[in-house]
């Protein structure tokens, strides 16, 4: 069974990603790494960088820590811009049901969580289950 459409990978290095990226040709989505991300949310030349970075996907915290301070990565403006140039948002790692709520309101594409039984829940809840009961 071709499952290619329904996996995405990530991983916190640009070389695996990249190796990884080569040996599939293009068939299995992917996630900029960490540094790409990072690029993405605060660089000068944010926008153009979601043009250009062969990721399909953003897998990103929904904060960071930055200057003694919570500064959030997963804002309006940043799914907007990802969604005009065709890449998903996807958030980790979410356990709790209201925050999952919050993001799958704002537009996120995806969800990372320890707790899928909570995730199932809120998905159910929204009747956006799919998977079995």
């Amino acid at each position: 069974r071709d499952l290619h459409d329904q996996v995405c990978v990530g991983s916190f290095s640009q070389r695996n990603i990249s190796r990884f990226r080569r040996l599939s040709r293009g068939r299995v989505a992917t996630a900029a790494a960490e540094v790409g991300t990072a690029l993405a949310r605060f660089g000068p030349r944010w926008v153009t960088f979601l043009l250009r970075t062969p990721a399909d996907v953003f897998q990103v915290p929904p904060s960071v820590p930055l200057r003694g301070r919570s500064v959030r990565v997963v804002t309006r403006g940043l799914l907007d811009a990802a969604h005009r140039y065709d890449k998903q948002v996807h958030v980790w790692t979410i356990d709790d049901a209201d925050e999952m709520h919050r993001l799958l309101d704002l537009g996120v594409d995806g969800l990372v969580s320890d707790r899928i039984d909570v995730l199932k829940d809120v998905l159910v809840e929204r009747g956006a289950w799919t998977g079995r009961p």
